[in-house]
């Protein structure tokens, strides 16, 4: 259980929150920084592969992409095309970016 300051005022005691609720739709799989090409409709950035689920991925990269960017990640034998739905800037000057998938092929 992590320890929260009260926002409220009058509220004597701290806050308890869980640590372990999850408030993702669908489980996680770590990918161990997996190397990747992330295209746009003006360029293209190579990404790490740093976590993914059944309708998301998240990776990191060396550059900012606005929230909505249509995107197509290129990772393994995977093409998946989505859209930016966050993108957050790291203290390393680089950015993890949350990606929502629309639509995956397999290549062999």
């Amino acid at each position: 259980m992590l320890s929260h300051r009260p926002i409220l005022p009058g509220l004597a005691r701290p806050i308890e929150l869980d640590a372990s609720a999850e408030r993702r739709r669908e489980n996680r799989t770590p990918c161990g920084a997996l190397p990747a090409l992330l295209r746009t409709e003006s360029t293209s950035l190579p990404a790490q592969v740093l976590d993914i689920s059944n309708s998301g991925v998240c990776v990191r990269l060396g550059s900012r992409l606005p929230v909505g960017t249509s995107v197509t990640l290129c990772f393994s034998n995977t093409i998946a095309s989505g859209n930016v739905r966050y993108c957050r800037a790291n203290p390393d000057q680089t950015f993890d970016a949350g990606l929502r998938i629309e639509d995956v092929l397999n290549v062999v």
